[in-house]
């Protein structure tokens, strides 16, 4: 689910409907912390991997993003999560000097299905962000990960030929059949989504100054603020997720499968690259 806050005017950036990336994060392990915190633990959010999971221990309860710095941010991002199946609503606030002055910049919302949410904000430095839960059963929010920082927008749109990310799940399996060859069944190992990013005319200053940090986290060779490493939220269409009715959601994260090589493409300078990446269904 992807949701632009009514205060970010979608449009009005250079490239607004290109592929967006949310990989940077401000978000250091401190930083996250949940009104009662048990043996699933809060900075379990902060680790990229989706195995470990943050639960909530009372009713309606909130985590607390904290930005002692102040520093900018236009994202909120979270990974596997159980609001859709548990019919689990939330609501976003701004605390911007941490004094307990609350301003709601997302009013109570619910998801479409399980999948990774995008919230887009307007640039904003507030130093404290509370999420609150309002649950109708007794089952409590889970969350795997979650991300804060500053999106990056890619300069060329979607080519002929890339493949949605909703449609497919991508299935390793064992299938079983008798002595006589008969279908017996099939074991399926694991499940993942897949996607692909294809890039060309980007300016040289472009590969240097902004998609070189993306290149770095991808490999794990850079540590950014309190970003975690490797994963990220990628979005090929942001002004179509933006919409209700027919609207195609695509929406994944992953980590990239292989390295990402930049090559110039042409005498001017232009350069193109190109990676496939890997999902949690």
């Amino acid at each position: 689910m992807i949701i632009f806050h009514s205060t970010y005017n979608v449009t009005s950036h250079a490239h607004y409907n290109k592929p967006l990336l949310a990989y940077h994060s401000i978000l250091r392990i401190s930083d996250i912390t949940s009104q009662n915190p048990g043996p699933r633990a809060p900075t379990n959010m902060w680790s990229p991997d989706t195995a470990s999971l943050w639960q909530a221990q009372s009713d309606n309860e909130y985590i607390q993003l904290d930005n002692p710095a102040g520093l900018e941010f236009d994202y909120i991002a979270i990974a596997r999560h159980n609001l859709f199946t548990e019919q689990i609503s939330f609501l976003i606030i701004k605390d911007d000097n941490a004094t307990g002055s609350e301003i709601t910049i997302v009013n109570w919302q619910t998801v479409s299905d399980d999948g990774p949410i995008f919230i887009g904000l307007l640039g904003i430095t507030s130093k404290r962000i509370r999420i609150y839960f309002q649950q109708s059963t007794s089952k409590k929010p889970i969350i795997a990960h979650i991300k804060m920082g500053k999106m990056l927008r890619l300069p060329m749109g979607v080519f002929v030929g890339e493949k949605p990310i909703s449609l497919p799940s991508y299935v390793d399996s064992i299938v079983q059949t008798s002595e006589s060859g008969q279908y017996l069944g099939r074991v399926n190992k694991s499940r993942w989504k897949t996607a692909s990013i294809s890039q060309k005319h980007n300016t040289q200053q472009f590969v240097y100054t902004e998609l070189k940090p993306f290149i770095d986290h991808c490999a794990g060779t850079a540590f950014n603020n309190g970003t975690a490493q490797e994963t990220f939220f990628y979005i090929p269409r942001p002004q179509k997720n933006a919409g209700t009715g027919n609207n195609i959601v695509d929406i994944i994260y992953g980590w990239t499968k292989g390295p990402i090589v930049p090559e110039c493409q042409d005498a001017a300078g232009y350069m193109q690259w190109s990676v496939q990446i890997e999902g949690i269904v």
